[in-house]
């Protein structure tokens, strides 16, 4: 799907037709609701805030999206284009949100060793990078 590590092969593969999200009541296994046909393409990361928007990451699309009441209200990331800085993604892996939803963080490991952080509007705010001795990357903050 990736045929030279970066860019995504979506005219062969497409966009996926069936619903991509789904609520499900954990003791039935019954579906609530369900959404999200026709709009992704490699679906991969997921986070609720404690508003309930919830934030998915497309690996395919290299993008974040964040979701209230159902519609797109805000995207990070460029449509199909990998690159590594502060507004592209390569192979995207997830997304975590502060516990005030003040902050966003981004998981860009797959093609770059990157977590970019942005505040809740998408403005980018700051870079942690792999050192360059290739150690484990920590970060700590407080939520």
């Amino acid at each position: 799907s990736f045929p030279d590590g970066r860019h995504f092969d979506n005219p062969k593969f497409g966009v996926i037709p069936e619903n991509t999200v789904l609520t499900v009541n954990t003791r039935t296994g019954q579906i609530i609701e369900q959404w999200g046909n026709n709009t992704f393409y490699m679906p991969h990361g997921l986070a609720v805030d404690s508003e309930e928007n919830l934030w998915l990451t497309d690996v395919g699309m290299h993008q974040v999206f964040k979701y209230s009441n159902g519609e797109r209200v805000l995207t990070l990331g460029e449509s199909f284009v990998p690159g590594n800085d502060e507004s592209h993604f390569c192979k995207l892996t997830d997304v975590v949100v502060s516990n005030d939803g003040s902050k966003i963080y981004v998981a860009d490991g797959y093609c770059n060793a990157h977590i970019f952080k942005f505040d809740s509007k998408g403005k980018f705010l700051k870079e942690y990078a792999m050192p360059e001795d290739e150690q484990p990357l920590l970060l700590i903050e407080i939520f």
